[in-house]
């Protein structure tokens, strides 16, 4: 089984989010390897293959989930369809639809 390289996040302030009034850690370094973080230590300054967090916010876990699904159809308009005449069709559809 191959592994992918290590993808290091480096400075980041993790949001702790299973914690009573979700605590920010320190500036961190964050390894991912196959999605997966492998480890969470104090920020080293410097590493040349890091992705520069500085001044960001990690939230592990957090993921979106919020669409609009009545805009995702507007994204690719049928041909030959303009962005109003593509609302009309689509408010004249029944609930179902």
């Amino acid at each position: 089984m191959s592994h992918s390289s290590p993808v290091v996040l480096s400075g980041g302030r993790i949001v702790q989010v299973d914690m009573p009034g979700m605590p920010i850690s320190d500036p961190a370094d964050i390894t991912i390897v196959d999605g997966l973080i492998v480890s969470v230590e104090p920020r080293q300054s410097g590493r040349d293959d890091a992705v520069d967090l500085d001044g960001r916010f990690v939230m592990p876990g957090l993921v979106n989930a919020h669409d609009h699904l009545y805009s995702k159809e507007l994204r690719t308009p049928i041909g030959g369809m303009d962005l109003a005449a593509m609302r009309r069709q689509i408010d004249t559809r029944d609930e179902v639809e």
